[in-house]
């Protein structure tokens, strides 16, 4: 990401998205933020989420992320 100033106008370009998990245990422990590209299966089916929303898994991630974060910042 880029920004640049010119007296009062200011412009952010070269933007770049990083999708990132911050994945906990049960009862909120253990936080840890994981890029997405690193993010096991394995690690998802541990995630503390899954007591509240079964649908959390790395494949619902990608569709949450593909519809809502434009293709040029992906």
């Amino acid at each position: 990401m880029k920004f640049e100033l010119d007296g009062k106008n200011k412009r952010v370009y070269d933007v770049l998205y990083i999708p990132t998990i911050t994945h906990y245990s049960a009862g909120y422990q253990n936080h840890i933020i994981y890029p997405l590209d690193i993010y096991t299966p394995e690690i998802a089916g541990q995630h503390g989420i899954l007591a509240f929303d079964r649908r959390f898994s790395i494949d619902y991630m990608n569709e949450l992320i593909n519809s809502t974060i434009d293709e040029k910042f992906r």
